[in-house]
């Protein structure tokens, strides 16, 4: 073997040796991680969800507000006649 095929070698085994020690290739720890990810993107689909139904929700109450509203603004109550008789005195 020569010398630089060792040195090839040895900077491989130095190379697994850090990638070890770093975590990176804990295959357990990974798989814990996606499940994670599968679960929190799921929760955002389903709070996006719920999003939709609450605005969906919203804009029907605000059109019956406004179907409420409208005529009554059209046609406000009259006062009183005699109500008014009594305030010009």
């Amino acid at each position: 073997m020569s010398s630089s095929d060792l040195t090839a070698r040895l900077s491989g085994v130095l190379g697994e040796e850090v990638f070890h020690a770093s975590g990176i290739g804990r295959t357990g720890e990974t798989e814990q991680l996606r499940t994670r990810i599968v679960e929190f993107e799921q929760q955002v689909l389903d709070l996006r969800q719920e999003l939709d139904e609450r605005i969906d929700e919203l804009d029907a109450a605000r059109a019956a507000n406004r179907d409420l509203t409208t005529p009554a603004n059209r046609h406000p109550a009259q006062p009183d006649a005699a109500r008014l008789n009594d305030e010009a005195m």
